[in-house]
């Protein structure tokens, strides 16, 4: 193995004992329930802390020092910030009465300044903790294999939920800057705001002018909010031990070629795609299977999480499919990314420059073309510390440049045609941006990115028209039929269904469809509970149903 591919390879420590499938967390989640309703409205947050505190420290105690050094530095210094802000706002008015301009901008700018001091340290210790945590290993890795390939890293062990606790948190503190709301006092409820368990493993990223006021606010045991939460438990593990589970061996085709853990030799272009059709399947059912376990186990306690998943395989294109998968980082990367580099003094000079040398079109396009491609070489950052993640971003930003650039052709073409009111056109434009997601993910699923190269010249000029190929035969020789994939196949059928009902109703819920129909909605429910006890892949020493997007 070369050194360029080592660094593809890198990896993070992870540990931790318990997550949402597991029989540990059932019987911790039917004790907490049974407490946190039996005990008055009071105590009820307190509870809640201790259990995520006792849910984080599952995953190793000493990484708690992460989560506790960015939870204090990030409540003080926004506390810090809105007095600075607050005491200059109190006197300005008079200041604007006994100072002269300049002088009242001089005070202006030292109030910022301090305050300023205050973002900056809670943003540097905790953007500096991921980034240290996250990415110094990578960053070693490829400076120093110029000089020695086999260096080995650093192994730093990654805390659980770094990533979804650094940007709630910054978040947080920017917010306060921005004065959007003043800062928590109650630093019991900002620390349940930053540890609170359901959205540990998976998210979503939470924003504390959503979670902070449920935490406080009075609740009556209800039993339709909570069957609702039992519901989408059943269907998050529905979709993660049924079909992700059982299409994973398919999808690590491409995944483990080349590596130890494959003892494949030959793979052809339709292996692949299969492979990758297969993955897709595979890391959208267990992300939103988690996501609906994490908002169902919510629910039952009575606090509503963000959306994170809006049917993102009906998207007509990039752009779409992104305002639906993972939305809490799409949304949280615009407020605090986006948006301030956007309207930045820099920017807007910037745009102007353009106008002035090549005209509207290119003034308009341009620039929020090159920010969504920095945009998404963050999201290709975020996902992981390897090239094949980077890769991933930056050609998500690529080609959602160049169809904005080419939008006007396309406009012009289909307009006279009237194409947008054609159903078969909506359906192709769903198929293509699943084939272009299918594709850009090829480089992060890959062993390596060279690896990855191979992989799309097979892809387009080596057909390899024997699908199932060598995997088939080796899964033959260990006595595997495919049998054991017809109820993925049908599970997956299930899943298109659903989602189309709801992307066609007005509600866009099954749940508000299925209200007045209880016969039916019973009837689904033993289905599916049979179902992932009959067809679901789980139980001691198996490790599919981890959550894929716990290790961000």
């Amino acid at each position: 193995m070369t050194g360029y591919e080592s660094v593809s390879l890198i990896t993070h420590t992870y540990y931790y004992r318990m997550n949402l499938l597991s029989f540990e967390f059932a019987a911790f989640f039917a004790a907490l329930v049974l407490i946190y309703w039996l005990l008055p409205h009071k105590a009820r947050k307190w509870v809640l802390l201790a259990a995520s505190i006792a849910f984080y420290l599952c995953s190793g105690p000493k990484y708690i020092a992460y989560i506790a050094a960015a939870t204090l530095v990030s409540y003080f210094c926004a506390i810090g910030c809105h007095r600075t802000n607050s005491s200059f706002a109190a006197v300005s008015k008079e200041l604007k009465k006994t100072l002269s301009p300049e002088e009242f901008k001089a005070r202006q700018k030292k109030s910022h300044r301090r305050a300023s001091l205050f973002v900056g340290l809670a943003l540097g210790t905790d953007l500096g903790i991921l980034a240290v945590v996250k990415y110094l290993d990578f960053i070693l890795q490829n400076s120093w294999s110029l000089i020695d390939p086999s260096f080995p890293g650093l192994k730093l062990i990654m805390p659980l939920g770094l990533s979804y606790f650094t940007f709630a948190a910054v978040g947080y503190v920017i917010d306060v800057s921005r004065s959007k709301y003043e800062p928590e006092r109650d630093f019991a409820k900002f620390a349940l705001y930053m540890t609170y368990f359901p959205q540990m493993l998976q998210g979503p990223i939470p924003r504390f002018d959503f979670m902070g006021t449920q935490f406080d606010s009075e609740k009556k045991f209800e039993w339709q909010s909570f069957s609702d939460g039992l519901r989408l438990i059943l269907w998050g593990a529905f979709k993660m031990l049924v079909i992700a589970n059982s299409v994973a061996p398919l999808s690590d085709i491409v995944k483990n070629f080349g590596t130890s853990s494959s003892s494949m030799t030959t793979i052809g272009g339709a292996q692949i795609w299969l492979s990758m059709i297969a993955w897709g399947v595979n890391l959208y059912t267990s992300f939103s299977g988690g996501i609906d376990i994490a908002e169902g186990v919510s629910e039952c306690l009575g606090i509503r999480m963000a959306e994170n998943f809006r049917r993102p395989y009906f998207a007509t294109d990039l752009t779409d499919y992104w305002n639906r998968w993972h939305i809490s980082l799409s949304e949280w990367l615009k407020d605090y990314v986006f948006y301030p580099l956007a309207l930045s003094k820099r920017f807007s000079r910037f745009s102007k420059f353009l106008k002035t040398k090549f005209g509207k079109f290119i003034a308009k396009t341009v620039p929020v073309g090159l920010l969504s491609l920095l945009l998404f070489t963050l999201v290709g950052i975020w996902h992981g510390a390897n090239w094949g993640e980077i890769l991933f971003g930056v050609f998500n930003g690529v080609i959602i440049l160049i169809s904005t650039l080419l939008e006007p052709v396309f406009v012009k073409i289909r307009k006279p045609l009237k194409m947008d009111s054609l159903f078969i056109w909506r359906l192709f434009r769903s198929l293509r941006t699943f084939v272009i997601i299918t594709l850009t993910r090829v480089v992060s699923h890959s062993a390596s990115v060279s690896y990855a190269w191979k992989f799309y010249l097979a892809m387009f000029t080596y057909p390899g028209l024997d699908i199932f190929g060598e995997w088939a035969k080796n899964e033959a020789a260990a006595g595997t039929t495919f049998i054991k994939y017809l109820p993925a196949v049908i599970g997956i059928a299930a899943l298109f269904c659903v989602s189309l009902i709801e992307e066609k109703s007005e509600s866009h819920s099954l749940r508000a469809i299925l209200a007045d129909k209880p016969v039916l909605r019973i009837a689904l429910e033993i289905l599916c509970l049979v179902s992932i006890v009959v067809f679901g892949s789980y139980g001691i020493g198996f490790v599919q149903s981890s959550f894929i997007y716990s290790n961000y």
